[in-house]
């Protein structure tokens, strides 16, 4: 069980009688006082506002934990600072940090959890330049800003407004004239409205 409150990261083995790291001692992790209701594997703290958390098994990764293990299981998380995080599920250890385009502010409702769809991650935030809201890619499998020569992002189209939730991306039907049988669209809801981008697969 993985949570998000305080400023920190919490993640809970909540089978309090089970050895999850097999060194004989079911209490995994931070030592638990007795009688807890939880078992506390690991935590981060002073990370200030920090959305919900992404949890997810990649085992396409080139992340590496600090047991020279592939970190298949990840725990993703976005700052107030728009910098988003991906923690081994493991051990906790850091794999990556990964900077926005540019720089962003924090969001009232924000920041919002990172959403992952194939091998991409969108994070949708708001630009510090003009307050304006963007969706910006990361690569799912190396944990980096997707670049194309620029970073990959929408920020106007005509105005992107501030964020309000986390961006949703799939699939739908195409019924034109150009053959497609699928588009793939992101949806990123806002205060007043929602700003859905498409493109042809």
């Amino acid at each position: 069980m993985v949570t998000t409150n305080n400023g920190g990261l919490q993640v809970f083995d909540s089978q309090t009688g089970r050895d999850l790291n097999r060194d004989g001692n079911d209490d995994d992790g931070i030592e638990d006082p007795l009688n807890a209701q939880g078992d506390l594997v690991w935590e981060v703290v002073g990370l200030g506002q920090t959305s919900p958390a992404t949890i997810i098994e990649n085992g396409a990764t080139t992340l590496i934990n600090s047991l020279g293990n592939v970190a298949s299981w990840q725990v993703w998380v976005t700052l107030a600072n728009g910098q988003v995080r991906v923690y081994d599920l493991t051990t906790g250890d850091l794999l990556a940090n990964v900077a926005p385009p540019t720089p962003s502010l924090a969001d009232p409702d924000g920041p919002y959890a990172p959403t992952v769809h194939e091998n991409l991650v969108a994070v949708a935030d708001t630009r510090a330049s003009d307050q304006t809201g963007r969706v910006w890619l990361i690569d799912l499998n190396t944990a980096t800003g997707i670049n194309i020569g620029n970073p990959w992002q929408i920020t106007a189209a005509p105005r992107l407004k501030q964020p309000g939730a986390s961006p949703t991306l799939g699939y739908i039907p195409i019924q034109d004239s150009s053959g497609a049988w699928t588009g793939w669209f992101m949806s990123v809801p806002s205060r007043t409205t929602s700003v859905c981008r498409r493109r042809r697969a």
